[in-house]
């Protein structure tokens, strides 16, 4: 059976910056102002990036993998991403992890201003994938309303495999949507007039990018219908701000990193400026993509440093880990204040890099 690709782009506040070498970060100036991409008066171009067909891996275009990735980003004042991108949400399938980092990497935003001076912005940004049967029914397909009721000896639709199991989302939303006869989910709409937007948003491209067994008729017919679906707060809420007691208290509960927070850097003192394998590790052409969940206290050492992908290179995680605990950063700080943040981030390795 011939397969199509679908790689579903979203934007939830914003777009994404320059093609990825190991990590290579700008280093925006130190005390720079970070807005959320909500921020009234701010100025924030659309992005200019390359065409997303050439980042589908494989596994996709094959119909074995479908799923959503969502970054937090950073926009550096002269439009370029921090390529210290942070995952929302550790469940992705790290094949689509590292296609969706490199797909936000080779993408550019004008310079982003605020009343006329040059800011960084933070927002969230998901991808999603899915390896598709077969093309979209067509539009005069009967649609049968199943929001309400669903008559006894219908079947009901349900998920298949997807990757992470659920919407990555914060808040909580009510929504419909059509799935068809084939599986595909389309015309997602939130029917809750106070339901969160980011909900939404999230719950929107979880729901487009993965498969679904269709709704059945009493004879056992795959049919097209309109079903409603609850959306419940399942992922962490990264646009919550901290109080001021627990920026106080952030060494012994780190704040997960997020909006309106500066996040903490390497100091020009670290040497190198990112990960490097051993010798012998890159002689033998060992690559991949570790990703790691680690707090940076506010004297700006490193504390643990967890993996969160088993199936990484052990070589790759050490090189990390090394790096990491002789590194010292500059730490986050919200309004002007050091805090202890607890951050979660992929590091991609290349052979030849």
């Amino acid at each position: 059976m011939r397969w199509g690709i679908a790689a579903i782009w979203i934007c939830l506040t914003g777009c994404a910056p320059k093609p990825w070498r190991a990590f290579e970060s700008p280093q925006a100036p130190v005390g720079v102002r970070h807005v959320p991409a909500s921020t009234p008066g701010l100025v924030l171009g659309e992005p200019t990036c390359a065409a997303s067909e050439a980042f589908v891996p494989e596994e996709v275009r094959l119909g074995a993998l479908s799923g959503v990735v969502t970054f937090n980003v950073v926009v550096e004042p002269d439009g370029s991403i921090d390529p210290g991108l942070q995952l929302y949400d550790d469940r992705a399938a790290p094949a689509l992890v590292k296609a969706a980092r490199d797909r936000f990497l080779t993408c550019k935003y004008p310079p982003p201003t605020l009343e006329g001076e040059p800011v960084a912005v933070v927002f969230s940004k998901s991808i999603g994938f899915h390896g598709r049967r077969a093309p979209l029914p067509a539009p005069t397909e009967a649609i049968v309303d199943l929001t309400d009721t669903i008559p006894s000896d219908f079947t009901v639709p349900k998920s298949l495999p997807c990757s992470p199991v659920g919407p990555l989302q914060k808040g909580s939303a009510k929504l419909e949507f059509v799935i068809h006869s084939n599986g595909l989910a389309t015309d997602v709409r939130s029917v809750d007039a106070d339901a969160d937007p980011t909900a939404v948003a999230l719950s929107k491209v979880w729901i487009e990018s993965c498969p679904f067994e269709p709704a059945r008729d009493a004879t056992g017919k795959a049919i097209t219908a309109r079903v409603r679906h609850y959306a419940g707060s399942t992922a962490p809420a990264w646009n919550r701000l901290p109080t001021d007691a627990e920026v106080e208290n952030s060494d012994a509960v780190p704040v997960l990193l997020g909006a309106g927070m500066e996040r903490p850097r390497p100091t020009p003192e670290c040497e190198p400026k990112r990960p490097v394998p051993t010798e012998f590790v890159m002689r033998r052409g060992i690559q991949g993509m570790v990703l790691v969940e680690f707090v940076v206290h506010r004297d700006g050492h490193v504390g643990e440093i967890v993996l969160k992908n088993p199936t990484a290179p052990p070589e790759l995680f050490d090189a990390v880990e090394s790096w990491m605990k002789k590194c010292p950063h500059e730490p986050a700080r919200y309004k002007g204040k050091p805090l202890a943040v607890k951050i979660l981030q992929p590091f991609n390795f290349r052979a030849g890099l």
